[in-house]
């Protein structure tokens, strides 16, 4: 696995600090992941994260007397990558019916596709940073 990739991975599972969380949850995703597909698991992983990683963003800016201004954005690869990750998951945490690591496998699957709700959020921010689109020239940040 890219170390790169690997790395923002365990920082967005760990919870509390414990490393072997992430590593058994890394290891039994990729499992499941190389049993339901015949692709490696990274080339899934990799176009499931470009799949989920937004281009554009919103940002807010409060002015004077409590008016807020959002405009959108391009993002840079390192808010890309943030941002594919929370949404996945965000999504994984809407469905709670199995385990946590085949739950997120199915997820990285269904976004290789574009058919998971991951796909979804992506589309509904773009068409919000579309319809802001007449504030786009207006970065003063």
């Amino acid at each position: 696995m890219n170390i790169i990739l690997k790395n923002k991975l365990f920082n967005k599972l760990l919870k509390k600090g414990v490393k072997t969380h992430p590593e058994k949850i890394l290891k039994t995703c990729v499992k499941q992941l190389q049993r339901k597909s015949k692709k490696k698991h990274l080339e899934i992983l990799k176009k499931s994260l470009i799949n989920s990683s937004p281009v554009l963003a919103i940002k807010q800016i409060k002015r004077r007397k409590k008016k807020v201004k959002e405009f959108p954005f391009i993002l840079k690869k390192n808010l890309r990558l943030f941002f594919g990750l929370k949404f996945l998951l965000s999504s994984l945490k809407l469905n709670k019916n199995n385990s946590f690591s085949s739950n997120f496998s199915d997820e990285i699957l269904l976004t290789s596709l574009n058919k998971s709700n991951t796909v979804k959020l992506k589309k509904d921010l773009y068409e919000q940073s579309f319809q802001k689109k007449k504030y786009a020239n207006f970065r003063w940040f």
